[in-house]
């Protein structure tokens, strides 16, 4: 359960407390079990969208066994033997192999993580089957700094990667 922006909160029976998850001061977060149901995966955003985070969380002791930061919201997660797939906003799709972090050549938004850890499917209108250890060799470069698009509160203005632009128009903005 959750407050709506913050952290999440675990009831460990009817009645009890509320215990907040792991959350960075200011964050957002979502919760979901691993795969194999043995860890609390959680994930979501720094202050401000700033960065995002996965944390690897013991359902008992509530400790970070393992943590990921990235430079963009977190808005999904998929884990199986060991590995993690990750969806971000502004930072690519991100593989967790071993530790390490990789921006995977897929830009799907919708994926799974075999049991193995081995395949990962993604789901973009066609079922895709794909080695993760291909697509850690392949290995995509960053994506570009910029800002997701949106428009200023009177939609006089539209901010696009880089540029700002005429919010009816499209033509550069000048000023």
């Amino acid at each position: 359960m959750s407050d709506g922006w913050g952290p999440m909160y675990m009831s460990r029976a009817e009645g009890a407390p509320r215990v907040a998850l792991p959350c960075p001061d200011e964050g957002s977060a979502e919760v979901q079990w691993s795969a194999d149901g043995s860890r609390l995966i959680v994930y979501g955003t720094h202050d401000e969208y700033a960065g995002g985070f996965v944390y690897v969380v013991h359902p008992e002791t509530l400790a970070v066994e393992r943590a990921l930061e990235v430079d963009s919201p977190v808005s999904s997660v998929a884990d199986g033997g060991g590995q993690m797939v990750v969806s971000t906003s502004r930072s690519g799709t991100i593989g967790w192999v071993d530790g390490r972090k990789h921006v995977l050549p897929i830009g799907e938004y919708e994926f799974a993580v075999s049991p193995s850890g081995k395949y990962v499917a993604t789901f973009a209108g066609v079922l895709k089957i794909w080695s993760l250890a291909e697509l850690v060799r392949h290995e995509a470069p960053p994506p570009e700094p910029g800002f997701a698009p949106r428009f200023d509160p009177d939609g006089d203005r539209l901010l696009c990667d880089r540029e700002l632009l005429d919010g009816r128009t499209g033509s550069a903005s000048r000023g």
